[in-house]
């Protein structure tokens, strides 16, 4: 008598895992044990092809400076309008991630019901929309990419469990909303867990819930100091240009100014995607904060960053990941306080906005 087929495990993987493993994705996934299925929102998709698509204005924005600041020695032809270039890359991303995943790619369908859902769950302040006091309404792709999980979830029968993992700290803060949310619209259960997890997918290491926190070891004050000099000068160099003027006086202007406080979580995901962006731009002597952060959360951008200090960003990241890993949580907040500090100001008056 054959034995009756053991239902699989789903794992869905967001967008900033994706980014955390741009070099070697398909390798990455291709690790998963055959216990589990693979999947990933068209949400993830659409938003990697979106950040390509900025990537690519900035780059013919350059070229389109260079040939009228020069227009007089040289004139540039391009190979590829940007039109040709952007749906370019957009064919080639859908199809490696097609041939990575398959049919395992989480469709949406923007419906009248889905848009009526989306504008109640801002009003009401439901996860992935933050329910705090005076929250931004930041949170629209998150509730559309957990808005395809359920749908896709409530009308599959091939899984009882499910395992999404993301660093976005708005789906670990709310986890006991959102997996009661999920069992009562599919009938399924699901776990939501950082990053990290994939680790314990592989075997690697014991259940995220079952780990101590880390123990801190004692920084010497020579130690404490160094570090908080070196992350004050190198994010202010990130968020300040620094001049003189004909007295000798300092003068500081801002690099780029914030429409919304950024918090921890999105320092993070900027940091962890600075390595491609400093590959992506290995010669350029000078970028613009758009390049680095978001450009959901930059309202303008005043003068570039030398690509030296954007370098050293990344130096002390990878610094503080590989010497003090326990302090991670302390450095993220403090980067999020200089930048708040020095790029957003809060507005006069505050009005009401749907986030599209």
């Amino acid at each position: 008598m054959d034995e009756p087929l053991k239902i699989k495990t789903a794992i869905v993987f967001d967008t900033n895992f994706i980014i955390e493993h741009l070099r070697d994705l398909e390798e990455t996934l291709n690790k998963i044990p055959d216990g589990y299925d693979v999947y990933v929102t068209m949400i993830s998709i659409e938003e990697r092809i979106s950040q390509r698509y900025l990537e690519q204005v900035s780059i013919y924005e350059k070229i389109k400076k260079f040939a009228q600041d020069n227009a007089s020695y040289v004139s540039v032809k391009l190979r590829k309008t940007f039109e040709d270039r952007t749906e370019t890359n957009k064919t080639i991303m859908l199809d490696s991630y097609r041939k990575v995943l398959g049919d395992n790619i989480i469709q949406y369908n923007p419906t009248e019901n889905m848009f009526s859902e989306i504008i109640d769950r801002v009003y009401k302040k439901i996860p992935p929309f933050i329910n705090v006091e005076n929250a931004s309404d930041k949170g629209f792709k998150d509730t559309l990419l957990w808005l395809s999980l359920l749908c896709f979830f409530k009308e599959t029968q091939d899984y009882k469990e499910v395992i999404f993992i993301s660093n976005d700290k708005v789906f670990i803060n709310y986890s006991d909303k959102l997996k009661e949310e999920f069992s009562n619209r599919t009938g399924k259960v699901i776990e939501i867990n950082d990053n990290n997890y994939y680790n314990v997918i592989l075997g690697g290491s014991t259940p995220l819930e079952n780990i101590e926190p880390p123990c801190q070891r004692e920084l010497s004050s020579t130690e404490k100091n160094e570090l908080r000099e070196r992350i004050s000068l190198t994010i202010n160099n990130i968020c300040n240009d620094y001049d003189y003027d004909q007295w000798g006086e300092l003068i500081t202007n801002k690099t780029f100014s914030l429409n919304s406080k950024i918090t921890p979580q999105e320092v993070q995901e900027v940091l962890d995607g600075l390595e491609a962006v400093v590959n992506l731009h290995v010669f350029d002597k000078q970028l613009d904060a758009s390049n680095i952060f978001s450009p959901t959360v930059i309202v303008n951008n005043f003068i570039n960053i030398p690509m030296e200090n954007v370098e050293h960003l990344l130096e002390l990241f990878n610094d503080i990941k590989s010497k003090y890993s326990e302090y991670m949580p302390q450095f993220l907040n403090t980067a999020c306080k200089i930048i708040n500090d020095n790029n957003y100001e809060e507005p006069n008056a505050s009005e009401d906005i749907i986030p599209f």
